[in-house]
């Protein structure tokens, strides 16, 4: 141990204070506690600055000044609340039905694109007629014709219809009990019976 002193004194001396850094917080816990801090000031300031960056007391400080850590996992905010329902559509009392001015409609916009449509309840059954143009040809008016079970949500019946001629895509205007009225894009009215599920010629 001499002869690694002689040939290397700064590393012996390295060697042994980092041994006494490790060494002194072990048997200071072991004894329920760390015991004092040591001098450093006997060795070279290059020296000291590394034994003290490196003492468990220093690195401990700093551990416990350290802001925690955010919590990043996510949290619920309490029940998603239910989707609103949207209170921009205009509705508009219509014969014995409700117009909705909405063009959304449960097909694909390659067949048919609409308008607006016409709704009542009756009898425990959902009436409703979307009106609008196919899809594949605007100038075609056409309306779709559903019968909904309240109780089941299944169609139960219904029609598919094209107005008598081209007028463009139409919109229900008007009602009169369950016949609407109808008016193309280009000032063409039309009447559709709800009851008999058909154009008629005028309103009853």
């Amino acid at each position: 141990m001499l002869g690694l002193f002689r040939r290397h004194p700064i590393a012996f001396i390295v060697g042994v204070a980092m041994f006494a850094v490790l060494a002194v917080p072990i048997i200071g816990l072991a004894q329920g506690g760390l015991p004092p801090r040591p001098d450093y000031s006997q060795y070279p300031p290059e020296k000291r600055a590394l034994l003290e960056a490196n003492d468990p007391r220093n690195l401990m400080a700093t551990a416990q000044a350290a802001p925690p850590i955010k919590d990043l996992s996510p949290k619920s905010e309490g029940p998603t609340p239910p989707p609103q329902k949207s209170s921009s559509v205009q509705r508009a009392g219509a014969g014995s039905g409700t117009i909705m001015e909405t063009g959304l409609a449960p097909y694909p916009a390659g067949q048919f694109v609409g308008i607006n449509r016409w709704e009542e309840s009756k009898s425990g059954n959902d009436l409703i007629v979307y009106a609008g143009s196919n899809g594949s040809d605007p100038s075609q008016g056409l309306i779709i014709f559903q019968i909904i079970s309240a109780s089941s949500h299944q169609t139960v019946g219904g029609a598919i219809l094209p107005t008598p001629v081209k007028a463009g895509p139409v919109r229900v205007s008007a009602a009169q009990g369950e016949v609407l009225t109808l008016t193309g894009q280009n000032g063409t009215t039309f009447f559709f019976d709800v009851g008999l599920q058909k154009f008629v010629a005028a309103a009853r």
